[in-house]
């Protein structure tokens, strides 16, 4: 049987993150200009690309686009790490907090995102109404999983939501429900095996549209090969076109942000510590 491998595929992404970082007591009021231009190619060598870069009192915001195969494990210790070594080399006295945060965002948010799930039968305009009602079954939505609450790790908070789009193999289209059900099946074991954390999905006849919260020591690369091979064994054959579509999503979209110039909008208390 195939074993998906996302190493060897040039897939379709949106992903975008706002890492905060917050200086200790005392750290220096004033930085270099042009700081984060300095630290680009390095952080681009990461795989992270800065889209802006913040700093109010003693929070510090970068907005990153990333490529697929960067987890935000990795993201946070390369954005601190490389700001840390920068700041060391041109004299300035700052020290960090060891307490980071990390939240995904997209050109949607996460209703929008849900919403777009719902409506894929509908949209689709299926001749048999018998079908129709039938592929509408395989439409879930978890109303008890809040994807605002974050995942707590020992020095930080992580919101990290994806978007997974899935197409079948030469676009098959999948007509018997048993097909469908192993699909869904598969798709309850990858969860229940790596603790994703399921909001919405519909399988359709040629496609899979998932929105979850992930494993954050797991790159979106590898939560889809997951899902691939986990649903493919399900199924028993070669399932998926091994090409995908994951992007990250959030409360807040991304023009939310480009119009408070890279400042992410926090409800209540915006340090991960309390």
């Amino acid at each position: 049987m195939i074993r998906y491998n996302t190493s060897n595929v040039a897939p379709a992404y949106a992903l975008r993150y706002c890492w905060y970082g917050w200086l200790s007591e005392g750290s220096e009021s004033t930085w270099p200009d042009g700081l984060s231009s300095r630290i680009g190619p390095l952080w681009a060598n990461d795989g992270l690309r800065v889209l802006s870069a913040t700093r109010k009192r003693e929070q510090v915001s970068i907005l990153f686009s990333t490529t697929p195969n960067v987890s935000p494990i990795f993201l946070t210790q390369r954005a601190k790490g490389r700001l840390v070594h920068q700041l060391r080399i041109e004299r300035v006295p700052c020290t960090f907090s060891r307490k980071v945060a990390l939240r995904a965002l997209g050109e949607n948010n996460q209703k929008e995102v849900e919403d777009y799930i719902a409506s894929q039968v509908d949209k689709e305009q299926f001749v048999d109404p018998r079908f129709s009602k039938q592929i509408k079954k395989f439409h879930c939505s978890w109303d008890d999983v809040n994807l605002e609450e974050p995942i707590a790790v020992s020095h930080g908070r992580y919101w990290y939501s994806l978007h997974v789009v899935l197409v079948t193999d030469g676009r098959y289209r999948i007509g018997d429900r048993s097909t469908l059900e192993a699909i869904k099946s598969g798709l309850i074991a990858v969860r229940d095996k790596e603790s994703y954390c399921y909001k919405s999905m519909q399988v359709m006849p040629d496609h899979l549209h998932l929105l979850l919260q992930a494993n954050v020591k797991q790159s979106p690369a590898e939560v889809v090969e997951r899902i691939q091979n986990e649903t493919a064994a399900s199924v028993g054959c070669r399932l998926w076109l091994e090409t995908f579509y994951v992007g990250t999503v959030g409360s807040y979209s991304m023009n939310v942000v480009r119009c408070r110039a890279g400042a992410l909008p926090t409800r209540g208390r915006q340090r991960p510590d309390e």
